[in-house]
């Protein structure tokens, strides 16, 4: 099963993401997200991910703040693809002000931390492909 094979996958796909993992795997990845991830989500208070795409953000994303409901909803919502201009690894790593995230003057994400963003994505990826 190809996660990005084409358009008409992509919508469809996407909506089923976190059934093309099997529970266990699902409870694997939701695990490693909440370690790895979440923490760069989660920081900064009302400057980071979190703190402001809330519901009142006029955006596609919003975060309830709790790490498991939001690995199941960047998942399927498209959030977590690797080569998509709309996805974190994209926004977090783009040198366009207009799009790059956190916006303005916020601390940009670290080599590092889009490191380990890219590698989560990547995998995460491939084990969609697999599945």
């Amino acid at each position: 099963m190809a996660f990005l094979a084409s358009a008409g996958w992509l919508f469809i796909g996407i909506a089923n993401a976190g059934e093309a993992l099997n529970a266990e795997q699902m409870k694997k990845w939701t695990a490693r997200f909440e370690k790895e991830v979440w923490p760069l989500l989660s920081r900064n208070g009302k400057d980071g991910c979190v703190g402001c795409h809330t519901p009142r953000h006029r955006s596609t994303l919003r975060m309830s703040g709790r790490a498991g409901e939001e690995f199941e909803r960047l998942l399927t919502g498209g959030f977590l693809l690797p080569e998509d201009p709309g996805a974190f690894l994209h926004v977090v790593s783009t040198p366009n002000p207009k799009t790059h995230m956190p916006p303005g003057k916020r601390a940009a994400w670290t080599a590092d931390e889009t490191a380990l963003l890219k590698r989560f994505v990547i995998e995460l990826d491939s084990a969609l492909n697999q599945s």
